[in-house]
């Protein structure tokens, strides 16, 4: 099985989401903000994505390819599944 990245061995990327260059990927957090507990107006969800400053940590999965998690969800404990073959990943501290 996977293991995620150890602490002082992460490899990230900073991403910016725009309307232009990823209209989906802002839709969605935009929606993700007006809904579930946030509940921001339209205006207070696209400010906070116009100025937001998302963190990917990359991953390369032998024999199929690179992949980025968002940070922060990382950090909250989420399980981190391979897009590939949908194997989680394990935490770098779990026990074999």
């Amino acid at each position: 099985m996977e293991k995620l990245n150890l602490p002082n061995e992460i490899e990230t990327i900073h991403v910016k989401l725009s309307k232009e260059q990823t209209p989906i990927a802002y839709e969605n957090k935009v929606k993700e903000l007006m809904g579930e507990g946030c509940e921001l107006t339209r205006e207070e969800a696209e400010k906070f994505v116009d100025e937001a400053d998302f963190v990917l940590e990359l991953y390369y999965q032998t024999c199929y390819g690179l992949f980025a998690v968002e940070s922060d969800a990382i950090e909250c404990g989420a399980t981190i599944s391979s897009p590939y073959n949908k194997e989680d990943y394990e935490d770098w501290d779990d026990e074999e």
